[in-house]
């Protein structure tokens, strides 16, 4: 992959997991309690914007790898950090689609479904993102038959 697009992916991917994270955290933990009841933590309306306005850059990045690397490495049959690529591929449809019926979902039965099931292929997503990052290939054999070069 380029460095380039591989820096676009790594880090729409942590700007949107970053914000994720802390604004579901205040979302379900950072409530308080004022004179008039529970409030929701200040920082909660501009982290759930920051998180829907960094995603569909993180959408274009991905846009930008697919054919070249994803597709590419599906293809060939590359074996390096094949599973948690496949992972990641497994969680990155689900984990949009829900992010997007979550903005537009009406019913409240319909917008928990859209909640729980974008928490979960997110986790899973960003688990698997680190486990690529972390997973090298490995390292090329010596040749066998390798010449020495005279001094």
């Amino acid at each position: 992959m380029k460095r380039g697009d591989a820096r676009a992916v790594y880090l729409s991917s942590g700007l949107v997991a970053l914000s994720g994270v802390v604004y579901g955290y205040l979302l379900y933990f950072g409530e308080f309690e004022d004179e008039f009841g529970p409030v929701s933590h200040p920082w909660s309306p501009a982290l759930q914007t920051s998180h829907v306005v960094v995603a569909p850059l993180f959408v274009f990045a991905l846009g930008m790898i697919w054919n070249y690397h994803i597709v590419q490495k599906l293809a060939s049959g590359a074996r390096p950090r094949r599973r948690t690529g496949i992972l990641l591929l497994s969680q990155t449809l689900p984990m949009i689609a829900s992010g997007y019926l979550l903005q537009v979902s009406v019913d409240p039965w319909w917008r928990d479904v859209w909640i729980w099931s974008h928490v979960v292929t997110s986790l899973l997503f960003c688990v698997a993102l680190i486990g690529h990052l972390l997973a090298r290939a490995k390292p090329r054999r010596p040749l066998t038959n390798a010449v020495e070069r005279p001094r």
